[in-house]
């Protein structure tokens, strides 16, 4: 006679199982981030769903393996389940509670740099804390035009300072409140400064008062603030390690195939002068790197550092014979695939350009108001905005504009498969050679 088959009911597995299916579903929805532990009220919706899913897997996995007759009433089962439910709840949120008070008095969960707080006016203590349980990072800065500030953050004095304190790391998040009664020349303040800021290493995030703007709930409540990111970093971890790992295995792969014609162009250059034509452009983050390229122009006096760089035009004279021949199919650039094994570039990404590069009369700078945002991206050997046929010279507003919308398009729209796509149309694209100089 068989041995009546053991109960799944009940028993310590089922408390096994079911905190295995609560770690994995906290997990899942992103809440052992430090945001989420630095203010567990501001998550507590989320968490108690995370339990909930993870209560009805483990009461689903008792039923499927209940055996036949059961010998456990389902009543129990069910017992057991609002039981764990409601003691893992109570332990967790206390748990939290007290580790996110601790964390705040000891300064502790700062993994990149806090938060600093950008206002056109002046900000309570009230409304600080308040923001401070929204971000990830603690918020220890504030910059504020007009009177000193009663927050008691640490106030920021100027526009540079809060810029090398980004470079340096200090600041991680940028938190922007715009309040309605800020005029349009608060605004333009903040506009401003979130165009300087657009091509530095910062997540920007905009504060704004739902109830103010556009009646969302009672400020009472203390649930009216709203946080929407403007700017942030727009390559993940794991898509930036995919997209090494092509630069470099794609850039190794074209110096071997392309060997014998970089010597062939080295050794006709080197016959009438400099192989390669060194100079500084900007690359990621706004940092200033030097790009290669084969020599198409007759050798030029030394320009002055910080004067404005002329494009290449029509018919213009400092072009060499070859060079003319090299630029028409791109041939000038094969050099930058050092710059992509260097890490400076990538094989797909906006043109780097040269700092206070003048186009008509003007600089890219000065034509578009957030043309930093390109710069939150590798340049690259290739990009949308060429395979498209913007390429040549911009001497009006428009045609920076649709360069830059291309770029802004390609960093919005990113992932491995549009880099693949855009380096099998680079073929084409070079070799009708639209709009090439």
């Amino acid at each position: 006679m068989l041995a009546p088959a053991p109960t799944m009911a009940a028993g310590p597995f089922n408390e096994l199982v079911f905190g295995g299916l609560t770690l994995f579903a906290l997990f899942a929805a992103g809440l052992y981030a430090v945001g989420p532990a630095r203010a567990p009220l501001v998550h507590i919706g989320a968490m108690l769903r995370a339990l909930v899913a993870a209560d009805v897997l483990a009461l689903l996995r008792i039923a499927l393996l209940r055996p036949v007759p059961a010998t456990l009433p389902l009543d129990r089962s069910i017992a057991w389940a609002v039981g764990a439910f409601t003691f893992t709840a109570v332990l967790m949120l206390g748990e939290r509670a007290m580790v996110a008070a601790f964390w705040r008095r000891h300064g502790i969960g700062i993994p990149r740099g806090a938060s600093a707080l950008v206002a056109a006016t002046p900000c309570d203590r009230m409304l600080c804390t308040r923001l401070d349980r929204m971000t990830d990072h603690r918020l220890g800065y504030v910059f504020c035009w007009g009177l000193a500030p009663t927050s008691g953050l640490r106030t920021i004095a100027d526009a540079a300072t809060l810029e090398a304190m980004i470079r340096s790391g200090q600041i991680g998040d940028l938190v922007v409140f715009v309040q309605r009664g800020d005029g349009p020349e608060a605004r333009g303040k903040i506009d401003a400064l979130l165009a300087r800021l657009a091509d530095q290493p910062v997540r920007i995030r905009l504060a704004f008062d739902a109830v103010a703007e556009i009646g969302a709930c009672d400020l009472a409540t203390g649930r009216s603030l709203r946080l929407v990111t403007v700017l942030d970093r727009p390559i993940r971890p794991f898509g930036a390690v995919a997209k090494r790992s092509m630069d470099v295995g794609g850039a190794a792969l074209l110096i071997i195939l392309l060997g014998p014609l970089l010597a062939l162009i080295a050794l006709a250059l080197r016959m009438t002068g400099p192989v390669l034509f060194r100079q500084r452009r900007i690359g990621l983050d706004g940092a200033p790197f030097t790009v290669f390229k084969f020599r198409t122009m007759r050798p030029q006096p030394p320009r002055q550092a910080a004067g404005p760089v002329s494009q290449a035009q029509p018919g213009d004279r400092r072009i060499t014979r070859l060079g003319a021949i090299l630029r028409r199919l791109s041939l000038d650039e094969l050099p930058q695939l050092f710059n992509v094994l260097r890490g400076e570039m990538s094989l797909v990404g906006p043109r780097p350009h040269a700092p206070h590069t003048t186009a008509g009369d003007f600089t890219f700078e000065q034509a578009i108001a957030f043309y930093g945002v390109r710069h939150r991206v590798k340049p690259g050997l290739t990009g949308l905005a060429q395979v498209r046929g913007l390429r040549g010279p911009t001497d009006r507003r428009d045609l920076v504009a649709a360069r830059v919308a291309a770029d802004l398009d390609y960093i919005e729209r990113w992932s491995p498969w549009l880099d693949l796509a855009i380096l099998l149309r680079t073929i084409p694209a070079v070799l009708i050679g639209r709009n090439a100089i």
